[in-house]
């Protein structure tokens, strides 16, 4: 081999070597967005577990809570009953503005 064929072996090795390093680059700059990401969704899912624990025990209180008036008093059923539907209609009709918009919101998000 001359100088001339070493040189280009050199050159061709250099750039193959540079493409590496960038596809190197371009893996761990990939992977530190992922972390990044699995991050923010671990924490918002802690959130929205620990508030869905707190709906629920509040939720089963509010049902307690009925079955203990309805309980002492058989005769309000209906009042006690309606007043329970009333204050959590939202859980039991699905129909919370709020919440279907927050969905959209993140559903949204996830198809940027």
């Amino acid at each position: 081999m001359d100088n001339l064929e070493l040189l280009r072996k050199i050159d061709s090795l250099q750039k193959e070597l540079d493409n590496y390093k960038k596809r190197e680059e371009y893996t761990r700059n990939g992977l530190e967005r992922i972390k990044d990401v699995y991050e923010i969704a671990r924490k918002n899912a802690e959130i929205i577990i620990s508030k869905s624990v707190a709906l629920a025990h509040d939720f089963k209180k509010d049902i307690e809570d009925v079955l203990i008036n309805i309980e002492r008093n058989p005769v309000e059923f209906t009042k006690y009953l309606q007043e329970f539907i009333d204050k959590n209609d939202h859980f039991l009709n699905n129909k919370d503005e709020q919440t279907k918009e927050f969905i959209d919101e993140i559903i949204d998000s996830f198809k940027k």
